[in-house]
């Protein structure tokens, strides 16, 4: 069987705090892979207003429920709930199943989530730069048609 080489330098590899064991891959070139991210990163603006209605609404509880916890406070508990799994999700469905797990076990801290995903985006828009300019060093081509 014959074999074809595949440059792939465009692979990038992260790690959170110099934790090996910690890391996110992606292809700074996989079109998919822009598109992933793209859908996820509109889909939480989106849930952000949804939430902050809903917080908004869980705020304006009263009231106990039958152990004495405050209505308003259990409901924000869901809300935010919901929020963490939606952006689970969402990065799992970019980087893979088990991702997130893999970076932050069963802890959600929005911050460091979004810390992940401007780190990609700078890598990106980095390895996209690099790779124009070095395109724009390169002699122009001979003409194909005269």
């Amino acid at each position: 069987m014959e074999s074809i080489n595949i440059k792939t330098d465009s692979q990038r590899t992260l790690c959170i705090n110099g934790d090996e064991s910690r890391w996110i891959t992606f292809d700074a070139e996989d079109l998919n892979f822009y598109g992933r991210l793209k859908v996820l990163y509109g889909s939480l603006g989106g849930k952000q207003k949804e939430f902050e209605v809903k917080e908004a609404e869980a705020r304006a509880l009263e009231g106990e429920d039958e152990n004495g916890a405050p209505l308003s406070a259990l409901a924000m508990i869901d809300i935010q709930t919901e929020f963490a799994n939606h952006v689970i999700k969402g990065m799992d469905g970019v980087f893979g199943e088990g991702t997130c797990y893999r970076l932050f076990g069963d802890s959600f801290n929005p911050d460091a989530y979004g810390e992940v995903i401007k780190a990609v985006l700078t890598h990106i828009s980095r390895y996209r730069e690099k790779k124009l300019k070095d395109e724009l060093k390169k002699a122009p081509g001979k003409k194909v048609m005269s």
